[in-house]
């Protein structure tokens, strides 16, 4: 009598084989995701600590950085991290450096630069940085200074952002928006309401 042997082991090898790809291709998803959420994170967290070293200022001084002469449209950042003689500063609030080719911005260590913006809270509308249409004062609209971040060519990470600020993916509304320049995103944060 001639017995088969292994013929259950190659079967069985092959099941195993199949399992295993599917659980490595479920990891991958999940590991994928977690590094998603992650980097999701550290940009609240950035955002966050944005916005502290703002009210930290105006707390210390009992004024807003002064919008930058030659754009109305951007506050001078620089003021956060050097001493311009203001009374009560007790800076740096943040830890970057006034950026070399646009002084009024901040150079960020991860991504390229750190920006307050002076506009409104009103739909942006079409057209890129359209929010300059927008600048304060315009006549009565209700003026924030915003947080943008230069920059993410992250579209997944731009859009998870958004939903995590404002529940949907709107680029052109709520609190959270961006725009896109070059193929990389411009991420936009509303801060302080002050007129």
């Amino acid at each position: 009598m001639f017995i088969k042997k292994g013929a259950m082991f190659g079967l069985d090898a092959r099941i195993a084989l199949a399992i295993f790809g599917a659980l490595s291709v479920i990891s991958g998803a999940a590991l994928y995701s977690a590094i998603q959420e992650a980097k999701v994170i550290a940009l609240i967290s950035e955002f966050a600590e944005a916005k502290k070293a703002w009210e930290a200022y105006y707390l210390d001084t009992g004024e807003q950085p002064p919008v930058y002469p030659a754009g109305k449209e951007f506050f001078d950042a620089s003021y956060l991290v050097e001493d311009n003689s203001i009374t009560g500063w007790q800076g740096p609030y943040l830890p970057f450096l006034k950026d070399s080719s646009t002084p009024y911005w901040l150079s960020h260590s991860t991504y390229s630069n750190l920006i307050y913006i002076n506009t409104t809270d009103v739909s942006w509308g079409e057209g890129g940085n359209s929010w300059v249409t927008y600048y304060c004062p315009t006549g009565g609209l209700n003026c924030y200074s915003w947080i943008m971040i230069l920059e993410s060519e992250d579209l997944g990470l731009v859009k998870a952002l958004d939903e995590k600020y404002d529940g949907v993916v709107d680029a052109k509304s709520g609190n959270f928006r961006w725009y896109q320049v070059a193929g990389k995103y411009r991420l936009i944060l509303k801060n302080i309401k002050f007129n």
